[in-house]
């Protein structure tokens, strides 16, 4: 690669971390406050952080475990992604999945929630951390999570598509948070993600 191609990979990388920060934003100021879950990996991240919060009793922890899960489950999928999908998608990967983490377990969550309706705060979670998942695929990079998988599957059987693996894997996550906590928490998340 030549030195405006690295440059380019560079700049395409920092734009993917401004999302990834901004991503972080939406949901640690507004969607956990709220006691709302994301979609796909960080959603299953945010679960198994509520749950381990549980059994141990706690309210809160001075980091949010949900970055720690979402790093730690992302680990089999950056093997996915160095072993069939390429050193540089790899690389990226790697890189936006450890921004992902770092940035999901550092930026403080409010005890309360910034705003009292949980419509707004719903909405404005979700428009935020939307548009930077958005930078993140427009950088042309890749946060791992379903993301990874998807891509892996779809290159096994053209039939399938990564919307239609992500949809199903959310109506699952969303369908248990209906279980474990209540209806509205589970709308509340769709409408949010």
């Amino acid at each position: 690669m030549d030195e405006a191609g690295r440059r380019r990979n560079w700049t395409r990388l920092g734009t993917a971390a401004a999302g990834i920060l901004l991503y972080a934003v939406g949901v640690n100021m507004f969607t956990v406050p709220l006691g709302l879950y994301a979609g796909g990996v960080p959603g299953l991240s945010q679960l198994l952080r509520s749950a381990l919060l549980a059994v141990l009793g706690w309210k809160s922890a001075p980091i949010d475990f949900a970055g720690v899960f979402y790093y730690l489950l992302n680990v089999p999928l950056l093997f996915i992604a160095y072993r069939y999908l390429g050193k540089r998608f790899f690389r990226n990967t790697l890189i936006c999945a450890t921004a992902y983490s770092l940035f999901l377990s550092l930026v403080p969550v409010p005890a309360e929630p910034l705003v009292d309706d949980m419509l707004t705060g719903c909405l404005l979670g979700g428009v935020i951390s939307g548009v930077g998942n958005g930078m993140v695929l427009t950088a042309g990079c890749c946060g791992g999570g379903l993301d990874v998988l998807g891509v892996w599957i779809s290159q096994k059987n053209r039939s399938f598509t990564i919307g239609r693996f992500s949809i199903c894997f959310n109506a699952a996550l969303f369908l248990l948070c209906g279980i474990l906590f209540n209806v509205e928490t589970m709308i509340y998340s769709v409408l949010n993600s």
